[in-house]
């Protein structure tokens, strides 16, 4: 069964209880335990369209921002991605083109 498949059968499930339940009781708190669930299925539905745990987590340390690997020395070093490697340039020209980011993978970055 799927998600949506549930959400339609707990949508209809007052319906079902009052045709099968003996008391107004039992119907109310079938009634309320599946507003409840459809609620919760509807905002995991949510969460999964916006991606997984982890592609969340990634994109949150992509944002942390992390320090140039340099090489070399003084106007001649050139700065590398912490991440991947990429080779940004050297590190006056990347203070003068504001270049906060790794154009490869993304990765927040500061020229040391």
């Amino acid at each position: 069964m799927t998600e949506n498949e549930a959400i339609e059968v707990l949508n209809n499930f007052d319906m079902q209880v009052s045709a099968k339940a003996d008391g107004a009781y039992q119907s109310t708190i079938g009634k309320n335990a599946c507003r409840v669930a459809v609620d919760a299925l509807k905002e995991i539905q949510q969460y999964r369209a916006i991606g997984t745990v982890e592609e969340c987590r990634e994109a949150v340390n992509k944002q942390k921002e992390m320090t140039t690997k340099s090489e070399g020395q003084g106007y001649e070093s050139e700065d590398y991605c912490p991440v991947c490697g990429e080779n940004l340039g050297n590190s006056t020209q990347l203070w003068v083109d504001h270049v906060n980011y790794c154009r490869n993978c993304g990765q927040r970055v500061e020229s040391e």
